[in-house]
């Protein structure tokens, strides 16, 4: 963990008190702010700690606070909190390539957590206007409270101190890192696998993508794979070799993604919602029963293992109807991918598997696998409104190969990082009641989706600190009341960065934006 994260982990408590950061703002010092101004720079308290230690004259500040004004060599703020002026922010251009910060809050405003929020967002705003300028910080060595609150904003030490001023300590911002949800994993293998499709002239389904549906099955344990030209194109095509049709009903999780629906939809079938289980947020067996109970239409069901947690796909079986086993969340470690009577991969680009857009059905049974593939490669055949252009190409299946190629090493970096998360997040689930996800054995950790009391505000705070996160599925449910943990799931989990190339800084990072948060 880095040092930042090291010096505040036993502040963050305190931290989780202060308000809101809409609450404080900056603005631009005016005409009006000199009187006010020159009062508090004469303040006792900010004389002590203040670099000139003496009062200053009218004549002086006047001076000053016009030159200030000019926005030449300086920049001045006001410091605001809840619309009231609490205190002043100024840069000033010290250096063609440096800025140095001075912050000061009148005695009734310190100790609040406020300053720490000004120096974050006063250097936020000043590296986006200069991105070439260091913010730099000189703080009395004596004045702890302040050293305190720039290291908490993100400075540090400097190393070489050598040029400082007798008595201070010189300090350099550390610009906080813009964290993406999603961040692809690929490298020279993609590049040299697509451009060598490219070179070949044979751009459709062909030699590269036999071989994938070959690597497809061997790594899922089945005998058949037919790549398709997307995810729900492989759910679709799946439910129609199933013989889904029109009056027909299929069981989906309550809390999925609206894909699911959309194809039972596309085959004139009727999506059945179910709840699903907390915690796991996979479908739930006992909500199944009552289900099935009162329609004997229903002819499937489609499980996914959500966020990479297995799913009871043998339990849903038991129930007497076949399963769609979606692994777009969780491949590679049996026996995920041959449990169901079908199996479906998504491969698009943010999936644990991505090559853009695509999609993979696997299964044992060679009679669907026939379905699937009459209905994919529809040239010279009868019409059929199931017969649609569902293929994918080689391009798609180059960059498809090479990501199962990484994928041992992918769901290996996935799950270090997710004991970090759970590791360091450990004293919110105790104090704060942030339920963490489940650990099971045979996991995938596709995404790290915490729960919390209200996921969009939290979302809102950690973008102010430049981390997104992300509401993981939206919610296309009319009646979402009737699903009591679904409902919960919709309003409170927070997926947060998880991804293979997400570095131990970048994670660092992100929770410390949460405990802030």
């Amino acid at each position: 963990m880095d040092q930042y994260l090291q010096q505040n982990r036993s502040d963050f408590e305190a931290m989780a008190g202060v308000k809101k950061t809409t609450e404080m703002e900056l603005r631009s010092a005016e005409t009006t702010d000199e009187q006010r101004l020159f009062e508090w720079r004469n303040l006792p308290e900010i004389l002590e700690l203040g670099s000139l230690r003496r009062a200053v004259s009218r004549e002086e500040h006047a001076c000053w606070f016009s030159e200030s004004l000019k926005g030449e060599l300086r920049k001045l703020w006001i410091v605001t909190w809840n619309g009231d002026p609490v205190g002043q922010m100024r840069f000033d251009l010290s250096a063609p390539d440096e800025a140095e910060i001075s912050i000061y809050l009148i005695p009734t405003f310190t100790g609040r957590g406020i300053g720490i929020q000004a120096i974050r967002l006063g250097c936020k705003l000043i590296s986006d206007k200069k991105p070439d300028v260091r913010v730099v910080a000189r703080v009395m060595k004596e004045n702890q409270k302040s050293l305190s609150a720039f290291l908490k904003a993100g400075f540090a030490e400097q190393v070489d101190p050598g040029s400082d001023q007798e008595g201070f300590i010189k300090l350099i911002w550390k610009p906080r890192l813009s964290i993406p949800h999603n961040r692809l994993t690929f490298g020279e293998e993609e590049e040299a696998a697509v451009a060598q499709v490219v070179r070949s002239g044979q751009w459709r389904g062909g030699i590269v993508l036999d071989r994938l549906e070959a690597s497809f099955a061997k790594k899922g344990g089945v005998s058949h794979a037919v790549g398709v030209g997307s995810g729900i194109a492989a759910l679709r095509l799946s439910l129609m070799a199933l013989g889904i049709g029109p009056g027909d009903k299929v069981i989906v999780p309550a809390y999925s993604c609206v894909a699911l629906a959309n194809a039972v939809l596309a085959c004139g079938g009727e999506p059945v919602p179910v709840d699903v289980e907390e915690g796991s947020w996979n479908l739930s067996v006992e909500a199944c029963i009552p289900a099935i109970r009162k329609n004997s239409r229903i002819k499937a069901a489609i499980a996914v293992h959500t966020f990479g947690y297995p799913a009871p796909v043998r339990e849903i079986q038991e129930l007497g109807i076949p399963v769609i086993e979606d692994c777009s969340h969780a491949f590679g470690i049996s026996p995920l991918g041959s449990m169901g009577e079908l199996a479906i991969v998504s491969l698009h680009s943010t999936k644990l598997i991505g090559c853009g857009e695509g999609g993979m059905i696997l299964t044992q049974d060679p009679c669907l696998a026939r379905r699937v593939k009459d209905a994919r490669d529809y040239t010279d055949k009868p019409p059929g409104a199931w017969r649609l252009n569902d293929k994918m190409t080689d391009l798609e299946a180059a960059l498809a190969e090479c990501q199962l190629a990484r994928l041992p090493q992918m769901i290996s970096r996935r799950e270090e990082l997710a004991v970090r998360y759970g590791a360091f997040l450990e004293r919110l689930r105790k104090q704060e009641g942030v339920f963490l996800p489940r650990e099971a054995a045979g996991r995938i950790w596709y995404r790290y989706s915490i729960h919390t009391g209200e996921s969009q505000e939290v979302i809102d705070r950690l973008q102010d600190h430049r981390v997104n996160a992300a509401m993981p599925v939206d919610n296309w449910l009319e009646k979402i009341s009737e699903f009591p943990v679904a409902m919960k799931a919709f309003r409170g989990n927070v997926s947060l960065p998880l991804y293979p190339s997400l570095t131990f800084e970048e994670q660092d990072a992100v929770v410390s934006a949460l405990f802030d948060a």
